[in-house]
C-alpha cells in the first residue's frame, strides 16, 4: 500500500498532472472516481469496464458529489472520463472499454473503498450492514488482495485507533468464514488488532 501510495502521489503532484487534477472538470476527486472504478469491477470480477458503464458510474459519483456541495455544477462525464486517461492511472483498452495500468492499482483503490465501507460499519454498529459486508466482501475471493492491503495499511499505521477498530471488525468477520483468512489478516492487521481478537481466535483454535 505504502509504495502504491506513493506511485499515487507521484503521479498526482507531477507538473503535467497536478494543476489539470485540481481544476474543472475533476477538481480534486480523482480518487473518489477511481475508487468507484476498482469498487465496480472487483464486483463482476472483472479488470476492465466499457464506456456506457463508466460515465454511468461517474454520473452516480459525481451527483453524490453535489449533493455533499462539493460540486456547484454536476460535470460532463465524458469530459471526466477523458482527463482521468489522461491525468492518471486509468488507461483505454480494447474494443473502447476502460482499465488500470496494472491489477494492482485496481486493488490499491478497492481497498480504499472497502476501508470507508468499513469505516461506516464502525460508526453504524448494524449487525445486519455487517453481514451484508461480510456476504459481498470477506466471503468473495475476488476481494482477498484487497482486504489484504487494507489489512497491511493498518499494521503500518500504529496509533491509529479508527485503523485498530475497523482492523478488528475485518477479522472478526473473517473469522466467521474462513479462520485461516482470519488469522492472515490479523497478521497483517499487526499486534494492535492482534491484543483486541486474540482470545476469539485462541477459542476457535482450542475448538477444532
Amino acid at each position: 500500500m505504502g509504495v502504491l501510495g506513493a506511485v499515487m502521489d507521484a503521479v498526482e503532484q507531477s507538473p503535467e498532472h497536478q494543476v489539470a487534477l485540481q481544476q474543472a472538470p475533476l477538481r480534486g476527486h480523482a480518487r473518489e472516481y477511481l475508487r468507484a472504478f476498482s469498487m465496480e469491477m472487483t464486483a463482476r470480477g472483472e479488470t476492465s469496464i466499457v464506456k456506457a458503464d463508466a460515465l454511468k458510474l461517474i454520473g452516480s459519483v459525481s451527483d453524490r458529489l453535489h449533493a455533499a456541495k462539493q460540486f456547484g455544477e454536476t460535470p460532463d462525464p465524458r469530459e471526466i472520463l477523458d482527463e482521468l486517461t489522461k491525468r492518471h492511472v486509468l488507461v483505454r483498452a480494447a474494443a473502447g472499454s476502460f482499465r488500470f495500468q496494472h491489477q494492482q492499482f485496481q486493488e490499491f483503490f478497492a481497498a480504499g473503498g472497502l476501508r470507508a465501507h468499513l469505516d461506516g460499519l464502525v460508526r453504524a454498529n448494524d449487525s445486519i450492514e455487517d453481514r451484508k459486508f461480510l456476504v459481498s466482501y470477506v466471503n468473495e475471493a475476488r476481494w482477498g488482495e484487497s482486504l489484504r492491503l487494507l489489512a497491511e495499511d493498518i499494521g503500518v499505521s500504529v496509533g491509529d485507533k479508527a485503523g485498530v477498530e475497523v482492523g478488528t471488525k475485518l477479522v472478526r468477520m473473517a473469522l466467521e468464514v474462513d479462520p485461516i483468512f482470519a488469522a492472515e489478516l490479523a497478521r497483517w492487521c499487526g499486534p494492535s488488532v492482534w491484543s483486541e481478537v486474540r482470545e476469539e481466535m485462541g477459542r476457535r483454535l482450542r475448538l477444532w
